[in-house]
Formats: structure tokens, sequence, C-alpha cells
């Protein structure tokens, strides 16, 4: 059994009210956090394992059982990728203003 087979043993277990937290699976299988991480998101991009995760509590890791889990995880991550998208905006305007100051240090702001 592989380490992802583990994971999604132990996720498949699991529901919102008890998720596992990427710690505890670090302690269960046997790999550090970030490989757990790493193998969860393959787990749900290359073998399609509804896989969920929680950031209110409790927090960590579960199979949604209800069509309410399911729409309250996908809404998460629609909300995650556009903080992300403000993110890398906001990044990308920082850095391009801070690079053109480092070229010219008598730039004024904005570009």
């Amino acid at each position: 059994m592989t380490n992802r087979d583990r994971i999604k043993a132990i996720v498949a277990k699991r529901r919102r009210a008890n998720p596992v937290t990427a710690a505890e699976l670090e302690w269960f299988v046997g790999i550090d956090e970030r490989k757990v991480r790493e193998e969860i998101k393959a787990a749900i991009e290359e073998d399609h394992e509804p896989i969920a995760s929680s950031t209110r509590k409790p927090y960590g890791f579960y199979r949604p059982a209800t069509p309410e889990e399911v729409a309250e995880y996908a809404q998460s991550l629609k909300h995650r990728m556009a903080s992300t998208a403000v993110r890398l905006h906001a990044f990308e305007a920082g850095t391009a203003e801070k690079i053109l100051r480092l070229i010219d240090p008598q730039r004024e702001l904005g570009i």
C-alpha cells in the first residue's frame, strides 16, 4: 500500500465533524507534512478522490458526506481562487514597481 493509498483510506473514514489534520496524517503515515499535502493534492487531481478540507474549526481533511458539504467546499475553493488572483495582481504590480525603482531610484511611485 502506498502512502497515498494510506492517506486516502484514513481520510475516507473522516467526516466534516471529525476531520484529520495534516499533522495527524504525518504521524499516521510516517511522512512529513509537506509530503502529506502533496499526496492529498495528487489524490484529488490524479485519482479524483473526493477529499475536502476545512478552513474553520474543526480543521483538517475529510470526505464530504452531503451535497451541502460538497457545495460548501466548492465555494471555499472559489473564494481561494479569487483571493489568490487578487494577491497575484498586487504582487506583480508591486514587484514591477520595485524593479523599476531599482533601475531608476529617482522614479516616482506609479507605473
